[in-house]
């Protein structure tokens, strides 16, 4: 699905969270969210026709940042409202168990059934991964836990953190 297919061209939004409108490139009108306290951002002011993107999902072995851990990370980039083919796509050595099968159905065969290869260096991912990204602005649905797992893997990997300014949620999209 194009970033900007018919069935998610035009929001409807009846409450006053979303102030501002711009013009996608197919001339249809999009309502940007204002920002909801400190602690995330839905959209900013961004101008969706121009720049690079990137938009991501993360899988992690639970809910909890303090004792679960990242196990699969995956993004795409996306340039002037088109997906560009370039792909980034990692899974990290599972170091603890997996108790949120049932959101992402992977389990601990899942990961012992990889191709020989498949989970290399999870610092090598990381790196990768920071490279994709670069410096810009990353979609996630739920990029309050995102950060959290993927900065914890960073850090334990020695590896400069993602900044939260950097990240939009797509949860009202």
């Amino acid at each position: 699905m194009d970033l900007y297919d018919s069935e998610v061209n035009e929001m409807d939004y009846d409450d006053d969270s979303y102030d501002d409108e711009i013009q996608n490139p197919s001339n249809k009108m999009v309502k940007l969210i204002k920002n909801e306290g400190p602690e995330m951002q839905y959209l900013s002011d961004v101008p969706f026709h121009l720049g690079r993107y990137i938009a991501i999902d993360a899988e992690f072995t639970g809910l909890d940042e303090k004792t679960d851990q990242l196990l699969e990370l995956a993004a795409c980039e996306i340039k002037d409202c088109k997906l560009t083919g370039k792909k980034f796509h990692a899974y990290i050595k599972p170091r603890t168990e997996i108790k949120g099968t049932e959101f992402h159905g992977k389990t601990k065969e899942t990961y012992e059934n990889l191709p020989e290869g498949l989970i290399l260096d999870d610092k090598k991912n990381l790196e990768d991964f920071l490279n994709f990204v670069g410096n810009s602005l990353i979609f996630a649905h739920n990029p309050i836990k995102d950060i959290a797992f993927i900065n914890k893997e960073l850090t334990l990997n020695g590896l400069k953190t993602l900044e939260e300014k950097q990240f939009r949620c797509t949860k009202r999209i």
